[in-house]
């Protein structure tokens, strides 16, 4: 098995407009809300890293083994 890689935004004001959302009511209270709020936290994450001068690369964590949640 290989493992799941996500694929993070930076822009979040482009992926409302590539989605053809108008309204930030849109964004704020329609169905990709919960995902489009964990990109802008990554991106918000990866930027803050990028100008203290750090390799943001190190933020990726990949277990060997499943972690099981319960």
């Amino acid at each position: 098995m290989s493992p799941e890689y996500f694929k993070y935004f930076m822009d979040t004001g482009l992926v409302c407009y590539l989605v053809g959302w108008s309204s930030c009511r849109v964004a704020m209270n329609g169905a990709m809300s919960g995902g489009l709020f964990e990109d802008f936290v990554v991106s918000e994450v990866i930027k803050s890293y990028y100008n203290a001068g750090h390799d943001a690369r190190q933020l990726i964590y990949l277990p060997k083994a499943p972690l099981k949640i319960s």
